[in-house]
């Protein structure tokens, strides 16, 4: 009780309804594996891994973005946002879970979008052997409601989003609420800044100055990320080939939407669509 009272004084109501009308989990991955790997690789999604058993040889996480390297070990829980641009190495006796997943504040941004670095805590409160026996049982709705509390309560020992920040990307999203839709349900390669600015009615000095001040990113960026994690969700279907992502998304041809998912990935989309799989079914 002495818990509850103590969140609730310092949580006024109506932020509490607000917060949990808008914070949303999308798990896209989530598996137990063991398989040699050793790439590079930046998606759109954040990653946890949770390692049950390390075996020989080395294992690690290598951040190019920010220069540190984690050597993987049982235990431990590592986690990897959005957008960084990471090599792994793993041996084929190394087994962990694996999850991909967007936590998501009013629909449109991503809460861990500014963050960079990777980090790592200790399973203190046992969650490795619960996810394994969730992830290895029997499909129901209580443990998968579980299964998403718990990845929740893990990604909010690495947030590090504060209130000022939450409070922005509400402005935000009021601001830009039209364009954000519109990115997200319409936009494709063939999509420019002058059309964006036309949604928000802007012009495009302005809409290319103000974006990326609100933002924290630029316009061209976003809308560029916004359409490779549409490729990506569109390739892990078996029946969705890399020709018809193209073709959905408006390239020129194949040949060009292959370019610039491995310019902004690190694989091809064959390449993405196998690895991803394996984790999937493994």
């Amino acid at each position: 009780m002495e818990l509850v009272y103590t969140f609730m004084a310092r949580l006024d109501r109506h932020d509490l309804e607000h917060l949990s009308q808008h914070l949303t989990i999308k798990i896209v991955e989530a598996a137990e594996v063991s398989f040699r790997f050793s790439g590079r690789n930046c998606h759109s999604f954040n990653r946890m891994f949770l390692v049950i058993a390390a075996g020989g040889g080395e294992n690690f996480i290598h951040n190019h973005t920010t220069g540190r390297h984690l050597p993987m070990r049982p235990g431990k829980i590592y986690f990897m946002p959005r957008n960084t641009d990471l090599e792994f190495s793993f041996n084929p006796d190394m087994r962990f879970i694996s999850f991909h997943f967007y936590l998501e504040l009013f629909n449109h941004f991503d809460v861990f979008s500014m963050q960079h670095q990777c980090a790592v805590s200790s399973d203190r409160s046992g969650f490795i052997p619960e996810l394994s026996a969730i992830i290895r049982g029997k499909f129901s709705l209580s443990s998968q409601c579980r299964l998403q509390g718990i990845v929740m309560a893990q990604a909010a020992v690495f947030l590090k989003t504060e209130t000022a920040r939450i409070e922005k990307l509400d402005f935000i999203t009021h601001k830009y609420a039209a364009l954000f839709e519109f990115i997200r349900n319409t936009a494709d390669a063939t999509t420019s800044i002058d059309d964006l600015a036309a949604v928000v009615k802007m012009s495009r000095d302005t809409l290319s100055r103000e974006f990326p001040r609100d933002c924290g990113i630029t316009l061209k960026r976003y809308l560029t990320q916004s359409i490779v994690r549409r490729a990506e969700k569109m390739l892990l279907e078996p029946e969705t080939s890399a020709r018809m992502v193209a073709e959905a998304l408006r390239f020129n041809n194949e040949y060009y939407f292959s370019r610039f998912f491995r310019k902004n990935t690190g694989r091809t989309a064959g390449e993405y669509r196998k690895q991803e799989n394996r984790l999937l079914f493994s």
